[in-house]
């Protein structure tokens, strides 16, 4: 049987645009107000396949499609909405950033949805801290506490314990 599959791919495209301001939250406001007017031009950037994926929207038997010229208008892409989480690599600091379709949905669904995530976000989480203690247990000798602690092992803990909480 033959099936066609919608895959996405998310592309982050960047601008720098010049705004005056009297202070860093005006200058926020201003560029937002800027970007929405910004030419296609003024964007740069392309799929970045090293840091990111594409994901699979919709996948529909050959059966199910009317007619043979298959076009993206035949796929329900409004059912799929997507949120957009920042991370800094560098300083371990996450944020969410909220999307204008999460003002649209109601509140128990965005909660609902909200919740899925967050389960699959604590994956990550243990995930990375299992992985970090393996680490911490290969090369426990290696290390040297931070000053004024007795042991490494007390840091660590103190540490994780932090994290998981």
């Amino acid at each position: 049987m033959k099936y066609f599959v919608q895959v996405m791919r998310p592309v982050f495209q960047k601008s720098v645009i010049e705004v005056d301001a009297a202070n860093e939250e005006e200058a926020v406001i201003g560029a937002l107000k800027k970007a929405a007017l910004q030419p296609e031009k003024n964007w740069t950037d392309h799929f970045d396949d090293e840091n990111y994926a594409q994901q699979i929207v919709e996948v529909v038997p050959e059966d199910e499609l009317e007619g043979t010229d298959i076009s993206d208008e035949q796929f329900d892409v409004t059912l799929k909405r997507y949120a957009l989480l920042e991370a800094s690599t560098e300083s371990g600091e996450g944020q969410v950033v909220p999307q204008p379709w999460m003002n649209e949905v109601n509140g128990l669904m965005l909660a609902d949805i909200s919740g899925d995530w967050i389960e699959g976000l604590e994956e990550f989480k243990e995930e990375g801290l299992a992985d970090f203690t393996r680490f911490l247990e290969k090369h426990q000798d290696d290390h040297q506490p931070p000053p004024g602690v007795a042991s490494f092992g007390a840091y660590y803990w103190r540490k994780r314990k932090r994290l998981l909480n």
